[in-house]
């Protein structure tokens, strides 16, 4: 079928699952993949894009699939870590899916 393009606009679970399922098909050359940004906000500091993790972490195999959501083998060891040294609010984080997050860092300094 030559001239076939499509277009997928993805969000959640199921636009990444979609998304497997043409990266796997014979359309796959033929495919865009448009992810949603619509639930990214930043938590505490931390950029989060749920959606757009999702979609890259089921595309790249690394997805956990018996969650849903985040990585495969991934652990809430470093939120422990965080909260025994006396930070707060990381349950926040973690009902978020904090290692299903793409998160980036701007110290104060950096915002002023």
């Amino acid at each position: 079928m030559t001239g076939l393009s499509i277009t997928l606009l993805a969000g959640g679970v199921g636009g990444a699952k979609a998304a497997e399922g043409l990266a796997k098909s014979h359309y796959a050359d033929s495919t865009k993949i448009i992810g949603n940004i619509a639930d990214d906000d930043e938590f505490h500091g931390l950029w989060v894009s749920p959606d757009i993790d999702t979609l890259i972490y089921s595309l790249g195999d690394q997805i956990d699939r018996q969650q849903g959501w985040g990585r495969k083998h991934e652990t809430a060891s470093s939120l422990e870590r965080a909260k025994g040294l006396g930070a707060r609010h990381l349950d926040d984080l973690r009902r978020l899916g904090f290692s299903h997050a793409y998160l980036s860092y701007q110290s104060e300094a950096s915002r002023c």
